[in-house]
């Protein structure tokens, strides 16, 4: 079994961008999750894995970050995680991960 650490990030959409997607045969462990509001005002996030709410409309002060774990998260091959903004180009996000093949 191989792991592999790995960082993906991403501007988030209000439509929603596909920030990472679990390779077939991989078992991926979500060890980090940072959202940064790039703008002058507050603004909501959504994080989804698969069709499950991880955060629901979170507000990030304006010019602000925030830390959007307590623990891990495990995600299956063929799982995505989406992040969605309540405004175009507003939230930056980065996530780190440990892929298990």
């Amino acid at each position: 079994m191989s792991n592999v650490f790995k960082n993906v990030s991403g501007t988030a959409t209000t439509s929603g961008l596909t920030v990472y997607t679990v390779p077939s045969a991989t078992t991926a462990v979500v060890i980090g999750l940072m959202l940064c509001n790039k703008s002058s005002a507050q603004i909501t996030a959504t994080v989804t894995i698969g069709s499950i709410n991880v955060l629901y409309q979170v507000p990030i002060p304006a010019n602000s970050s925030f830390s959007g774990l307590d623990g891990k998260l495990i995600m299956t091959a063929g799982q995505s995680m989406t992040v969605t903004a309540s405004a175009l180009s507003s939230i930056d996000c980065f996530v780190s991960l440990l892929e298990q093949a």
